[in-house]
């Protein structure tokens, strides 16, 4: 209960903004960026089990390091915005 008030009272000093955009959107994603971002969403499986230079026979992901994703988790890490864990968390 208490950190329900919690968070209304954040939401209200510091409203929940789109990770891409920077517009005011309460999902932390707006539609258009959802969109954007779906793009880039895929999960797949990567066999090596006839490789010798791989210590694993598989690898799975749900996007590769690039365009989007990338700029989202470098500004993560390196920029100071913890609000974009949200836009990333979306999809999981």
């Amino acid at each position: 209960m208490i950190i329900k008030i919690k968070e209304k009272i954040l939401d209200l000093i510091y409203p929940q903004v789109c990770g891409n955009c920077g517009k005011i959107n309460v999902n932390s994603l707006c539609n258009k960026c959802k969109a954007e971002l779906e793009k880039e969403f895929k999960f797949e499986v990567d066999d090596y089990l006839e490789s010798e230079e791989k210590n694993f026979i598989e690898h799975y992901y749900f996007f590769k390091y690039q365009e989007l994703i990338r700029k989202h988790i470098l500004s993560l890490k390196f920029q100071e915005k913890p609000y974009i864990y949200k836009t990333i968390s979306f999809f999981f």
